[in-house]
């Protein structure tokens, strides 16, 4: 079985991650997506991350009407910081006849060289590279002609869940609209991201 692991700490998840997933689950023929949910990013600010469990909760609502997506919450239960690979590999050796690829958006694709066993990720999982942000792939990309990492066309969506917790602390509500509604309402009904 083919699966897709989508890495992100998803503070909030919103319509562009669901979106991605699906035109990558579609393109690639992919059996299932796993949001795999981070619960610390080592390289990114946490002052502004929600709790864990809202954030999987968060993530259960917005696919909850896909039954190819799957909210995978493994890295709770392992050792800080969470590197890809450890997960990865934890993943690998509990689910032997799952055949894994690693979706990754260009932002973080071109920082891909600097993470941790970065060339081991590529002996365990090929690589599905999306377009996020203002990242262009330059043509020298690092390992750009491998024969595991395939950049993909995909919706390119400028909001991002930065953004979205931006607005919510400076009391805009507009950004939130980017999130599915059952989301949104969660986010409303708990307070997430607001200041006082």
């Amino acid at each position: 079985m083919k699966v897709g692991l989508f890495f992100g700490s998803f503070n909030p998840v919103h319509n562009g991650h669901i979106e991605i997933a699906k035109e990558i689950l579609n393109q690639k023929k992919f059996a299932e997506i796993w949001f795999v949910i981070t619960p610390q990013n080592p390289i990114k600010d946490s002052s502004s991350l929600a709790s864990y469990s809202h954030r999987v909760k968060m993530v259960e609502l917005a696919i909850k009407n896909h039954d190819n997506f799957l909210a995978e919450t493994i890295e709770i239960k392992l050792a800080k910081p969470n590197y890809t690979f450890n997960t990865i590999q934890i993943l690998t050796k509990l689910h032997p006849k799952k055949s894994f690829s690693l979706i990754i958006g260009t932002d973080n694709f071109e920082n891909f060289h600097n993470w941790k066993n970065s060339k081991k990720i590529l002996d365990l999982v090929n690589i599905i590279v999306y377009p996020r942000g203002e990242s262009q792939m330059s043509p020298n990309q690092i390992l750009i002609d491998d024969s595991r990492i395939e950049i993909i066309k995909a919706p390119l969506f400028k909001n991002r869940s930065t953004l979205i917790r931006e607005s919510l602390t400076n009391k805009k509500f507009d950004a939130i609209n980017d999130t599915p509604k059952e989301v949104k309402m969660y986010i409303q009904s708990q307070g997430l991201y607001h200041t006082n």
